[in-house]
């Protein structure tokens, strides 16, 4: 078994084979913020979720809790009882402290309205049916140092699934595509694991 890399110079020996590797991941996708790095409010793993009936945190809280990482799939199931399966909101606050040391991103992975604030500031808005929240900004990550974080998600019925996370890169294959551009011809694989891209 070969892969794409070493298969095509096999299939055409002495060709002028030019290579790179692309991109890493799709689009702004983000893996799930580990629960270690999050603290609580009262300094558990994990953020304070509140919970709220309406859209823009206008009634009462319905409930608290704290919730380990922010990886919800709510399109078949609501979070809990005490919310409207159609029009709830929530708000996480609490504390982002990373283990390590690196210039990544941060951001979101719905289809829903949400807002990234970290030490105060709006760092990613993407709030109202018009404004795309499924992105990610680049973000300096210091080990030890402790980032407040407030994180607004609303249920617009675009799909009630929501995921904070972070990556290391960024999809960048522009050197990819002028390799492509220089050949007689181009071979391109794409895939979702090592065996495929």
């Amino acid at each position: 078994r070969l892969s794409p890399r070493a298969g095509v110079p096999a299939l055409a020996p002495g060709a002028n084979v030019l290579y790179d590797r692309g991109c890493g991941f799709l689009g702004d996708a983000v893996t799930p913020i580990r629960p270690e790095w999050l603290k609580d409010e009262d300094g558990k793993a994990g953020l304070t979720g509140r919970y709220y009936n309406g859209r823009n945190f206008e009634s009462e809280v319905r409930l608290t809790r704290s919730d380990r990482m922010i990886n919800f799939n709510w399109i078949m199931n609501k979070p809990c009882d005490e919310v409207d399966a159609y029009c709830f909101s929530v708000r996480w606050t609490g504390f982002l402290v990373p283990d390590e040391t690196f210039d990544g991103f941060i951001g979101f992975g719905t289809q829903d309205s949400m807002r990234l604030y970290v030490d105060g500031e709006l760092i990613l808005d993407g709030w109202g049916e018009k404004k795309r929240s499924d992105r990610s900004v680049p973000f300096r990550f210091e080990k030890g140092r402790s980032y407040a974080l407030r994180i607004d998600f609303t249920n617009d019925r675009r799909g009630a699934k929501v995921l904070f996370g972070f990556n290391r890169e960024k999809e960048d294959f522009s050197r990819a595509v002028e390799l492509a551009r220089q050949a007689e011809a181009a071979v391109v694989c794409l895939g979702d694991n090592p065996d495929t891209s």
